[in-house]
């Protein structure tokens, strides 16, 4: 969990075969930071962000999806576009990307996948419309106002203990009711009810997890004003001298 999960993952000996994303939100997230800690310096950083963001494509980098997502933070930190995100073409604008997004998700199924037929989306045009879904909510305040209910809040707030325990659950209860004969619809019913409620438990070790690690990150950046002002401290008592 501390150094297979992020650098040395195998599928074929891995409790958990759904992290593998986590090698790929490691880097991508080590990216995201580089860029933003360059950022301010660059005087066309959209210009950077649109090369680095073809490149990604062709080379079909699972980075790619990240390098979208920094675009959609820096474009919604714009005052125009707030003047602008109550209005009803914001809301029609909206409305349409997320139609486009889920005809795409329908066409690209090319029909209903079973277990002996399971269709495998193409990862290119994929993390396409799903960036295009997350800024088609959010350019208008009417949609990111529907979609901020409190059950939306609490999907979000179980997302990652759900991605975590969600396959232990299929391949221990669910499978046992599996082989018990139970009907399929109870199986599904039932497991979704244990994924939610491990979920929602498991939470209580995030939540433990996120204070533990905003710990260690406060004490690190404590000591960086700390030397900044004993560097300039040091600056005026040899101007003074």
């Amino acid at each position: 969990s501390l150094y297979n999960g992020f650098f040395d993952y195998d599928i074929g000996h891995s409790y958990n075969q759904v992290l593998w994303t986590m090698s790929v939100e490691f880097y991508g997230s080590m990216l995201v930071f580089l860029l933003c800690l360059i950022s301010p310096y660059l005087r066309a950083r959209w210009t950077l962000l649109g090369i680095l963001a073809a490149v990604m494509a062709v080379a079909n980098s699972p980075m790619l999806p990240f390098a979208l997502g920094l675009g959609i933070a820096q474009f919604f930190q714009g005052d125009s576009r707030k003047t602008r995100d109550t209005g009803t073409a914001a809301l029609l604008a909206s409305l349409a990307l997320m139609a486009a997004t889920a005809a795409y998700s329908a066409i690209s199924l090319n029909g209903f996948p079973t277990v002996h037929d399971f269709v495998v989306r193409p990862t290119f045009p994929s993390t396409i419309f799903a960036a295009v879904f997350v800024f088609g909510i959010s350019i208008s305040a009417r949609v990111r106002g529907f979609f901020s209910n409190p059950v939306s809040k609490y999907l979000g707030s179980i997302s990652f203990p759900l991605y975590l325990t969600h396959l232990l659950v299929i391949c221990s209860f669910s499978s046992w009711l599996f082989l018990q004969g139970t009907n399929a619809h109870v199986v599904f019913f039932a497991s979704l009810a244990a994924c939610l409620v491990s979920a929602t438990l498991f939470r209580v070790v995030e939540r433990a997890s996120i204070k533990l690690a905003r710990m260690c990150s406060n004490a690190l950046m404590q000591r960086i004003p700390a030397v900044r002002d004993r560097g300039v401290a040091n600056a005026t008592m040899s101007t003074l001298g």
